[in-house]
């Protein structure tokens, strides 16, 4: 019987083993899917395998209880993983991957990429998964030196605790003081998170957000959190927790802040879920640390700022979908006055 195999090519920079899981490949028999042994040597015919492993399945079962052999929390960078498994991962991946992001996918045959997103989705061995979202922003919504972008951003990753360590591990070792570099912005992108994020232009802020000549920064804050968590759902997730940076949200209490969000989100995930959604200190939680940084290579990319550029290719691959750009079509459509 044959199987994909994977190819190694030496070690990144973080230590682990680089590989790649090359077409064309010969799809292996998946239990109780009605698939025989395919080859594989397009993009096409692996989503077409892929539907097929779904339509064949017994009706009502969850997709993630199709997976025969315990992986036991094996990820696909993980040498002791099978070919088999690895592909048994990447169909299951994609059957969970909205429409829009399916051509991010179609370069991502590879362990180490498509590992992120795998986590992501959260851990394969439990009949119930969980998001951990964390989220930062950069910029300023009154005029200032700082740009004209405002900038959110988040990340999730399947092993928060995991991350957090290894993040503190190393910056403890190289990088004692806070810098927004390529070996940061590197290192970030081998942490396997998956990032989503929204902006907008400051000049841009629609005048239900203005009162008397000041910003609701509270309400307009809110309603870029409220964008970006969007964008993870629908999900199948029984619970779902995003921790954001500490701050002031002027005119809104933390509870109010906490129960708009909840309002939001809560018709899009299902019955019963545990909806967590605080505010932490970046001092303490190195996750937060991590959507800071992700946050300023971003602003830097926006506002062209030097190495913007740069950090936003190494960060790319684990960006899933296009940032959402809020608000973008109201300046054009804005009835001029004397302070345009």
């Amino acid at each position: 019987m044959s199987f994909p195999r994977l190819v190694h090519h030496g070690r990144g920079e973080d230590g682990r083993r680089e590989s790649s899981f090359p077409l064309p490949i010969t799809c292996p028999p998946l239990e109780g899917s009605g698939i025989q042994n395919k080859k594989i040597s397009s993009f096409a015919t692996f989503r077409k395998v892929a539907q097929n492993f779904r339509l064949s399945s017994p009706k009502g079962r969850q997709r993630r209880s199709l997976f025969h052999e315990k992986i036991d929390d094996k990820r696909p960078h993980d040498r002791t993983v099978s070919g088999r498994n690895f592909f048994k991962m990447a169909v299951h991946f994609y059957l969970a991957l909205p429409v829009e992001a399916e051509p991010e996918f179609k370069s991502k045959l590879n362990p180490r990429t498509l590992s992120a997103k795998i986590c992501g989705i959260g851990n394969l061995e439990k009949d119930q998964l969980m998001s951990f979202i964390y989220i930062d922003e950069s910029g300023q919504f009154k005029k200032s030196n700082d740009g004209e972008f405002f900038v959110v951003a988040s990340f999730t990753v399947g092993d928060s605790k995991r991350t957090e360590k290894r993040f503190k591990s190393w910056l403890k070792e190289k990088f004692p003081k806070k810098m927004r570099s390529q070996p940061e912005i590197k290192f970030i992108a081998n942490l396997d998170v998956i990032i989503r994020y929204s902006f907008l232009k400051r000049a841009n802020i629609p005048e239900g957000y203005i009162r008397k000549e000041k910003i609701k920064s509270g309400e307009l804050y809110t309603h870029i959190v409220g964008d970006v968590l969007e964008k993870y759902l629908p999900i199948t997730d029984h619970e779902f927790r995003a921790f954001c940076d500490q701050r002031h949200v002027k005119g809104i209490t933390k509870a109010k802040f906490k129960s708009i969000l909840e309002a939001q989100i809560r018709p899009k995930l299902p019955k019963n879920t545990i909806i967590q959604i605080e505010m932490v200190d970046s001092t303490s939680s190195a996750n937060i640390q991590i959507a800071d940084w992700i946050t300023g290579a971003l602003a830097h990319y926006l506002e062209g700022k030097k190495n913007g550029k740069l950090y936003f290719d190494i960060l790319k691959n684990n960006i899933i979908a296009e940032g959402n750009e809020l608000f973008k079509d109201h300046r054009q459509n804005k009835k001029p006055n004397r302070s345009d």
